[in-house]
């Protein structure tokens, strides 16, 4: 059983079985992904945000943010300067939140708060270079105090558990991709030069 602890990790499974081509070719631009992605949650969020007794976390900001989701992850994207599988890693770590933490539901309190912990930590774990909690806390609009204490609030919910086996890794990369190519094509540009100050 093949687990990857670095991108070294997941290049060598797939060299071992043939795949370097298509680990190496970017099947998918970044700004894509993170539409994406931040559809999909949109999507989750809009079935189970009026769903009654939600567990209450450090997650939960006092009020919605007035940044979309997908302005938000866009931001992330652009500041955070971390690889297309950060991102692929954090829907798999929010993944496992909510289906380890009882009552946990994702909502358009937590979900900002939620994704700019779970970039961060998959970079800290699968990126060669990223940035301390300090920076990615200033991307998120949150202190540096908050982000550390999501940090951990994060990993405890996950049991500590960072490693990913490769054939899951590469399954949520396929539908999200099938997901891209079944939907409509969004040429809406979103301009991030009055997102440099947010707060959450």
């Amino acid at each position: 059983f093949f687990f990857f602890q670095a991108e070294d990790g997941i290049r060598d499974f797939c060299l071992s079985r043939g795949l370097g081509d298509v680990y190496k070719r970017q099947i998918i631009e970044t700004k894509d992904l993170v539409d994406i992605i931040a559809g999909v949650l949109g999507e989750i969020i809009d079935e189970t945000g009026e769903v009654e007794n939600q567990l209450i976390t450090q997650f939960n900001a006092k009020s919605v943010p007035q940044i979309t989701i997908k302005e938000y992850m866009q931001r992330i994207a652009k500041f955070a300067h971390c690889s297309q599988e950060c991102f692929i890693l954090a829907l798999i770590y929010i993944d496992r939140v909510t289906n380890n933490i009882e009552n946990f539901v994702l909502s358009k309190f937590n979900i900002h708060r939620l994704l700019i912990t779970a970039v961060m930590t998959a970079a800290k774990f699968f990126d060669d270079r990223y940035y301390n909690n300090e920076y990615y806390g200033k991307v998120g609009g949150i202190s540096n105090q908050e982000i550390n204490l999501l940090e951990m609030e994060l990993l405890v919910f996950i049991d500590f558990q960072l490693q990913v086996p490769p054939e899951v890794f590469f399954s949520y990369r396929k539908r999200l991709i099938e997901q891209e190519e079944s939907s409509s094509e969004d040429n809406a540009q979103v301009s991030m030069q009055n997102l440099s100050l947010i707060h959450i």
